[in-house]
């Protein structure tokens, strides 16, 4: 087939001339894009690793390098899924699901794999003069949830940083009403 493209014998593949639907996913991560549009060419690479290109067709992979990559330009999972369903070639937008759902389904996973961490700023205690400070500062924290980890054994915590200043006063404060109660 490659050798046929390649001398721009087309047996057995219909082309449409408007490139309504051009595009042929396979289970493998293989795009076969049925098209010489440099622009629907470029909007394939954004999101997949072009292989080989040929008159009329172009042959890409999708790899989680490439939908990577588009992620950080600010392209969704779900863009690219929608992207490759309407423009699936007529011979496939016939069949139900129109994309393999290996394939919609990794681009999700990877799209969703980014958003596993969460990260915080925040603040570590230690180092409490006696347990009523700890379990007083580590209450109070749970309770404007700014409570990110603690130890009991330890006297240790950690909170985030959008309350550290109000923790920080309100732990001086405490110190001295304590002072004061003595």
């Amino acid at each position: 087939m490659v050798i046929q493209l390649a001398n721009g014998v087309t047996t057995g593949v219909e082309y449409e001339k408007d490139d309504k639907g051009y595009i042929i996913v396979e289970t493998n991560y293989r795009i076969y894009a049925y098209t010489d549009s440099n622009l629907k060419i470029s909007l394939l690479a954004l999101f997949s690793d072009l292989m080989f290109r040929f008159p009329n067709m172009v042959v890409a992979s999708i790899t989680r390098e490439s939908v990577r990559e588009a992620f950080k330009m600010g392209i969704t999972g779900q863009q690219i899924v929608n992207f490759l369903r309407s423009n699936a070639h007529p011979q496939i937008s016939s069949r139900k699901p129109v994309l393999p759902e290996t394939v919609s389904d990794q681009v999700h996973f990877w799209y969703n794999e980014r958003n596993r961490l969460k990260f915080f700023e925040g603040v570590f205690y230690g180092q409490f003069n006696s347990d009523d400070d700890f379990l007083s500062l580590k209450n109070y924290a749970r309770d404007i949830d700014a409570l990110i980890w603690f130890n009991d054994s330890k006297r240790l915590m950690s909170e985030v940083c959008f309350n550290t200043n109000f923790l920080f006063i309100w732990l001086q404060i405490w110190h001295k009403r304590k002072q004061q109660s003595h």
